[in-house]
């Protein structure tokens, strides 16, 4: 989104947060009514983005405002399974089959597939995707990603997620071939752990009836649980710490990034009545 969709995990959200008692979501999963859905993100250097929904409160677009510059995905749905979404940078497509969802499509000129597992709600507990990219300067050099995420959860609330990449770049100087297992002259190979922690507060997707799998696996930009918030994100050695300020139903109303890079964000609600 304000990055590039699938820059996994990596910012936002976070503030200068006042004193706030935490506000605990029970077991119960309350997002089958309808309430405040999130419409406006303001970013401080004057950026925006804009949500828009379809009858069932699903997210059918995404608009990003930067100067002259105006980015949208969209979100086509079957049924209540997404099964795309489409952005300047990407394009990806998703099946359902019981817990298991498999995607595939591409980010800028890598080729992206993987798989999620989902828990008997319906959460995921772990996804895996790899990429293979041809460099554009250099036909025989290949990159190859591959990611695994898990996901662990305290009732419906994410608590943590782990997350480890491994980055091989080979050059192919015989026949072509598949990575990893096969090609020449490996270059270098890295893999590192990131965490993020959350909160018991109400996220701003809290309501949306977009997938809630969608937000916790391919939220980049957001970098939100289905129900609730981060409180620290850790992204290759980096540590930032969230805090927030919230409205008095205990939604985020302004967010902080504090530490190497630091950002402020509001939250715009659209308010509908509970059934």
């Amino acid at each position: 989104m304000k990055k590039a969709v699938l820059n996994y995990l990596v910012i936002v959200t976070l503030s200068i947060s006042v004193t706030f008692t935490s506000c605990n979501n029970d077991d119960n999963n309350d997002t089958d009514n309808n309430g405040p859905l999130l419409e406006t993100i303001t970013f401080d250097n004057g950026d925006f983005t804009q949500l828009e929904y379809d009858a069932n409160n699903r997210i059918t677009k995404v608009s990003e405002h930067r100067e002259e510059i105006i980015d949208e995905t969209t979100f086509s749905y079957i049924g209540n399974d997404l099964v795309k979404v489409v952005s300047p940078y990407s394009t990806m497509e998703f099946t359902k089959s019981g817990n298991k969802i498999t995607f595939s499509g591409t980010l800028n000129n890598a080729n992206i597939e993987g798989t999620i597992n989902l828990n008997k709600n319906g959460l995921p507990t772990k996804i895996e995707w790899e990429s293979l990219e041809v460099d554009k300067y250099d036909d025989k050099k290949l990159y190859y990603i591959q990611v695994i995420q898990t996901y662990e959860y305290r009732s419906s609330n994410l608590e943590k997620t782990s997350f480890d990449r491994y980055y091989v770049t080979r050059y192919i100087i015989d026949e072509p071939t598949l990575l990893p297992g096969g090609g020449n002259n490996t270059m270098h190979i890295t893999g590192f752990n990131e965490y993020n922690n959350y909160d018991d507060n109400k996220s701003p997707f809290y309501y949306s009836k977009t997938p809630k799998w969608y937000w916790i696996c391919f939220n980049s930009e957001f970098v939100f649980g289905y129900h609730n918030n981060p409180t620290h994100i850790y992204i290759e050695g980096s540590k930032s710490e969230l805090k927030y300020e919230y409205n008095s139903d205990w939604f985020p109303i302004k967010c902080t990034r504090i530490g190497e890079n630091e950002d402020i964000i509001e939250y715009k609600y659209k308010i509908l009545a509970f059934d």
